[in-house]
């Protein structure tokens, strides 16, 4: 949870799919190793760990497929974490339902800063502006941090699921519910 004294930080977005190089597998090995993090395997409803090359296939495939957006957290000028925007349902669901569905992850250290907040801002910005009408989160009802997040990036709690996580969802404006 953010602390009303701690000074705002510059967050920026970085697409992966817009990295080459060196610059795209530290990225990559990046979002990996947030990805095991215990933490945030905790809250993904799966503790398992993620393997190096199941890992590397699941990127390819997502930036091959065009299953979403995917971008690199950054304050000044360092890695901070990644918010990653899957497209819900299959491609031809897509088209007419163009719903998301968010995740986020952050370094330890840049938590409780609002910086999670400020990149699902922007990502959702970003989102809305390529197509999607709608994005949801699903967040553990123990996860109070993400869930702040999420509501000060303007998503508001829609249901519990059939797993008892919280979904939380943001319309893009002028959008009715879906």
């Amino acid at each position: 949870m953010g602390n009303a004294s701690v000074k705002p930080q510059q967050v920026s977005l970085r697409d992966i799919a817009e990295l080459a190089g060196p610059n795209f597998h530290f990225a990559v090995r990046f979002i990996l190793y947030l990805r095991n993090g215990p933490d945030v395997r905790a809250n993904s409803g799966s503790d398992r760990m993620i393997g190096v090359e199941e890992h590397w296939e699941f990127v390819n495939r997502f930036l091959l497929e065009d299953r979403g957006l995917w971008y690199i957290v950054k304050t000044g000028g360092d890695y901070a974490g990644y918010v990653r925007i899957d497209r819900e349902g299959e491609q031809e669901g897509f088209s007419s339902t163009r719903q998301g569905i968010v995740s986020i992850a952050l370094l330890k250290d840049k938590r409780g800063k609002g910086i999670g907040s400020q990149a699902i801002k922007l990502a959702s910005v970003r989102a809305f502006n390529k197509g999607f009408k709608a994005l949801k989160a699903i967040v553990q009802p123990a996860n109070i941090a993400s869930q702040r997040a999420f509501e000060i990036a303007g998503f508001r709690y829609a249901r519990t699921d059939e797993r008892g996580y919280y979904v939380l969802e943001k319309r893009r404006q002028g959008e009715a519910a879906l």
